[in-house]
């Protein structure tokens, strides 16, 4: 058992694990996430859920088993932000540390988007660090590297989120908050045969108003990369944004691919 629970909340968040699938068979994909993604994760939404959140005792219980709680939730929706507020206020009041990654809807989504705009910066300030993406961001991101096929950012988009969910868990087993340092961050993923041309793509796109930008920065490098390329990267990036990049290894092998955490201001 991990001392990091995972609780995806709200039904963007649910389907982002869990697939289209979840609709008609939530127990069978839900068994089939947990083997995935391992046992330290609950979903939540409207319809069905791994959680009772109505028992406020057996949350508390399922709560307290772990040091760290970490959430994902879409922001703006009725269920979803309130429920991930209350699940975090509960895991602060048994003692967990809270890091919560948060989207934010595209602006085809105007009501729901203003709503989730208007709930970040209490979101925010309930946790020990949060990581926000904004859907609109990611989509425009899509559609300049060619891809305009809907299907296809939805399913990129949610795997992007679900890869740096649980990267972030497996850099909550080692000293993250000496690690993520700030408030705040703004996050992308990229690859390229050669990492260092990865992070430099990336590093100008994070999927946030990079206009509030900080000189703190997170590097996630596939588990196998060379010592030489971590040294390339932390080079470059002081060569070309004069700020020093902590670089850390996830716990897979692809090292074409790279996640970038930028501190942005926070609220």
């Amino acid at each position: 058992m991990s001392d990091v629970l995972i609780i995806m909340c709200g039904g963007a968040a649910g389907n982002a694990i869990l697939g289209p699938a979840a609709d008609e068979n939530f127990d069978e994909c839900v068994r089939d996430a947990r083997q995935k993604f391992g046992e330290d994760l609950d979903i939540v939404t409207k319809g069905e859920s791994t959680l009772d959140i109505n028992d406020q005792k057996a949350l508390e219980d399922r709560l307290s088993q772990y040091r760290i709680v970490t959430t994902y939730c879409v922001l703006g929706g009725e269920f979803g932000t309130d429920l991930v507020q209350e699940i975090i206020k509960t895991s602060r009041a048994v003692g967990c540390k809270i890091v919560s990654i948060f989207g934010i809807p595209m602006e085809m989504e105007a009501d729901r988007r203003k709503r989730a705009l208007k709930a970040l910066p209490e979101s925010v300030a309930l946790t020990d660090c949060s990581l926000v993406i904004d859907m609109q961001r990611s989509q425009e991101l899509n559609l300049e590297f060619g891809d305009r096929e809907w299907k296809n950012f939805l399913r990129l988009s949610d795997t992007m989120v679900v890869s740096s969910v649980v990267s972030v868990r497996d850099c909550l087993q080692g000293p993250f908050f000496s690690t993520f340092k700030s408030k705040l961050y703004a996050f992308v993923s990229h690859s390229d045969v050669m990492p260092v041309k990865a992070v430099m793509k990336a590093w100008d796109n994070i999927l946030f108003d990079d206009s509030q930008a900080l000189d703190d920065s997170v590097v996630m490098v596939g588990k196998n990369i060379k010592s030489s390329e971590i040294e390339d990267i932390k080079n470059q990036v002081v060569m070309n944004h004069g700020s020093m990049p902590e670089v850390v290894a996830r716990s897979d092998s692809d090292d074409s691919k790279v996640i970038v955490f930028r501190a942005v201001k926070s609220f």
